[in-house]
């Protein structure tokens, strides 16, 4: 038979049983003549099918379960956000927005358990709800598929009690902080693997006592924590995560929401502590801060312990409260900009919602 063997960019025809052989995998470039296509590694011995022929962007799949593909996982969302729970209603509600059109929906899927509070992971397929308050700090985790907006049920108990601080997400792992008890702020780190759905417990501590209804901002490489009960800015470097900084201090009223502008470098703190409507702009670079670039027109809602996300270009801030017993639906979002941000559209959750996570794709 004509088979191929590929040389960089151009296969050169041989007489032997696959299309292709090398040394080592292909790649999402390596460009076949047609879906079905056979490659070998001679080096481990496994054989990869192509299973999707686009130009520089193929899926190959492996006999030993390795698939190479272009993973298209983002720190921020590009079509939609999950919110899982709430602090005072719905609080076993999914609540599902559309970002380009600032609308929103019940899912009409119940979690397991009711929740406040809790931290958030995504990878590329599932968005995942990791611990979170039920009187008290709890260890549960659910997940999400995003194909299908189903949910798992629970799965593998964390080792250690995670809620009320906020997450970091990576492409692998989600790190939780903190933790509360009574009035006690707990100072740790836990790291949950998608993959395995377990955790690695405390892989770092921080600073101070933690788990104050923080807020966090982060690009691909380091994220930075803000709790108003500590003295600064907390940053880890998730290649070295087992190291904390101090680094900047910023208000603490700004405690409540966050979103990350990874295109522009910068991060925002949202106002949300006793009516604020102001953010605090955040540089990754050179780590300084900047007092109210913007604030939002007041619409008299609170958003105290209200929700943060983000798109590419986009902030939002989902809900918020006043206290533990009241509520708001409202969704306000915020152009992000090196210089001269501008508010946006303002639109309405289906739910009230506040002081709890979400996870975007």
């Amino acid at each position: 038979m004509t088979t191929y063997i590929n040389f960089g960019s151009q296969p050169q025809t041989i007489d032997h049983s696959f299309d292709y052989e090398n040394v080592s995998d292909p790649l999402v470039t390596t460009n076949p003549l047609q879906i079905g296509d056979s490659w070998v590694n001679t080096t481990t011995g496994e054989i990869f099918i192509c299973i999707d022929k686009t130009t520089d962007n193929n899926i190959w799949k492996g006999t030993q379960g390795n698939t190479i593909v272009i993973i298209d996982w983002k720190i921020y969302g590009i079509d939609y956000s999950y919110i899982f729970g709430s602090q005072a209603s719905n609080t076993d509600k999914v609540e599902k927005i559309t970002l380009a059109s600032v609308s929103s929906q019940d899912l009409g899927l119940t979690l397991s358990h009711t929740i406040s509070e809790s931290n958030g992971g995504k990878s590329e397929t599932h968005g995942y709800k990791i611990g979170g308050q039920v009187g008290a700090v709890q260890t549960q985790v659910e997940k999400m598929q995003f194909s299908n907006e189903t949910l798992s049920g629970l799965l593998t108990a964390l080792n250690q009690n995670v809620g009320v601080g906020d997450s970091w997400v990576t492409i692998n792992e989600a790190y939780s902080m903190g933790n509360r008890s009574g009035s006690s702020y707990a100072s740790y780190i836990n790291k949950y693997f998608y993959q395995t759905e377990t955790d690695a417990n405390i892989v770092a501590t921080l600073n101070s006592a933690s788990g104050n209804y923080g807020a966090t901002v982060q690009n691909e490489t380091t994220g930075w924590y803000w709790d108003s009960g500590a003295s600064g800015l907390q940053k880890m470097t998730f290649s070295n995560e087992n190291t904390i900084a101090t680094v900047s201090q910023i208000s603490a009223t700004q405690r409540n929401g966050s979103s990350s502008d990874v295109v522009n470098g910068q991060g925002y703190y949202h106002g949300g502590f006793n009516w604020g409507r102001t953010l605090t702009k955040f540089q990754f670079a050179n780590e300084s801060t900047q007092a109210n670039p913007l604030t939002l027109a007041d619409d008299g809602n609170n958003w105290e312990d209200s929700i943060g996300c983000e798109s590419e270009t986009t902030g939002f801030i989902f809900g918020g409260d006043a206290g533990t017993s009241v509520e708001y639906d409202r969704i306000r979002q915020f152009n992000f900009a090196s210089s001269g941000e501008s508010e946006g559209t303002i639109g309405t959750l289906s739910r009230a919602a506040s002081n709890t996570t979400q996870v975007s794709k």
